[in-house]
């Protein structure tokens, strides 16, 4: 299945759950995006609880103004867009308030899009990269 249906698949699915709900194999992780990092290349996951985390925290926020069907379309091209955000970063520097962790930021500057930044923050896991939170930031 393609990486970006499955992070679709998967965030469909938890959008219908209720929060709090309890999830298979929540610390399977999903990949997401490949990156050049200093040189080396690094697989990028997520784990399913921080995914099933994500969509929950933005559909409590997204619900309040908009339609269920307009808030998981919302959720749905967020997530689309974090495979673009880790491979063609704005910038990386690393994050101050946790050890071993990076911040991507990437802006988002288009026609229909409001102006954001992307803030993902990774932590390095031997050769791989594990997203811990991701969040969009208007400029």
């Amino acid at each position: 299945m393609n990486k970006i249906l499955t992070l679709e698949y998967l965030a469909t699915e938890y959008f219908e759950k209720n929060s709090g709900e309890l999830i298979t194999s929540p610390d399977e992780l999903i990949h997401v995006a490949m990156c050049i990092l200093d040189g080396n290349k690094f697989k990028v996951y997520i784990k399913r609880k921080t995914l099933k985390h994500f969509v929950e925290r933005r559909k409590e926020d997204l619900i309040k103004r908009h339609t269920k069907d307009r808030s998981l379309e919302i959720i749905l091209g967020m997530l689309v867009d974090l495979s673009y955000a880790i491979t063609f970063n704005t910038r990386v520097d690393a994050n101050p308030k946790r050890e071993n962790s990076l911040l991507f930021y990437k802006d988002f500057d288009t026609p229909f899009k409001t102006p954001v930044t992307v803030v993902t923050e990774i932590i390095k896991n031997k050769n791989d990269l594990l997203i811990i939170t991701y969040y969009f930031t208007k400029r």
